[in-house]
């Protein structure tokens, strides 16, 4: 099945990729800090978003996305 073409006009579109964004993560974040046991979402880090957004929705209680978030704290600290 062919993807709409419709997405790749939006990627190209900053303020619709950006409503995209901040839908996704919106709709997602309190099931991030949920899993995290987090009590509020202003408690998620950078490194929480990082792993909702590698991992989808289910990310932040995945063990598969700490590599991922590993590996870019590691870089960040020779920056």
């Amino acid at each position: 099945m062919e993807i709409p073409i419709r997405w790749r006009e939006c990627a190209k579109d900053l303020a619709c990729a950006e409503k995209v964004i901040k839908r996704f993560f919106a709709t997602n974040a309190q099931k991030c800090a949920d899993d995290l046991n987090k009590s509020l979402l202003e408690d998620l880090t950078c490194s929480d978003y990082m792993r909702l957004h590698t991992g989808g929705p289910g990310g932040c209680g995945s063990k598969d996305t700490l590599k991922n978030v590993n590996a870019i704290n590691k870089c960040m600290e020779n920056i």
